[in-house]
């Protein structure tokens, strides 16, 4: 078995092998640049629609000065209710000489604010009547301590009495 080893030149391809070959890479050339067009038009809808969104809802603002000026709120509980109470005046003030809101928009802030600010509303006044309590125990308890040291004065007798013995 003496072997001939055979060797087969590689055949070059045919015009019609190429022909195939270069209508696939125009076919995925094609594809490639209808889904880049398709990647831009969904990439300037999504940069509209930001847009959009950015009008409607403008980058959060400071807070309204009258609000700042209330400063942080306090750790006591009942400091904090009435401090929260103060804040939903205010946003209900401000909700109500807002322009940029619609008429019915604005009664329905104006109905939540209201309706949350008035849960508040014993509370605050508990806080109020603590802080005057607190406030005049100083003046309360000298006039404590001025009655308990008073001295008794003799007062004239009315005309006509005498004296019990």
């Amino acid at each position: 078995m003496g072997g001939r080893i055979r060797t087969t030149a590689a055949k070059a391809p045919g015009k019609s092998e190429l022909l195939e070959r270069l209508t696939a890479l125009e076919k995925e050339r094609d594809d490639t640049r209808a889904e880049l067009e398709h990647e831009r038009q969904s990439k300037a809808k999504l940069q509209g629609e930001l847009e959009d969104a950015r009008k409607r809802n403008p980058p959060a603002a400071s807070p309204p000065a009258d609000l700042a000026s209330l400063g942080p709120p306090p750790d006591d509980p009942l400091a904090g209710t009435a401090y929260a109470h103060r804040v939903m005046m205010i946003s209900l003030y401000d909700a109500a000489k807002d322009d940029t809101i619609s008429s019915r928009e604005r009664r329905k802030e104006l109905r939540t604010i209201a309706a949350a600010a008035a849960k508040l509303v014993p509370r605050s006044r508990v806080h109020k009547a603590e802080q005057i309590v607190l406030g005049n125990k100083a003046e309360l308890e000298i006039k404590a301590r001025e009655q308990r040291t008073a001295k008794l004065e003799k007062r004239p007798r009315p005309h006509g009495q005498e004296p019990k013995q």
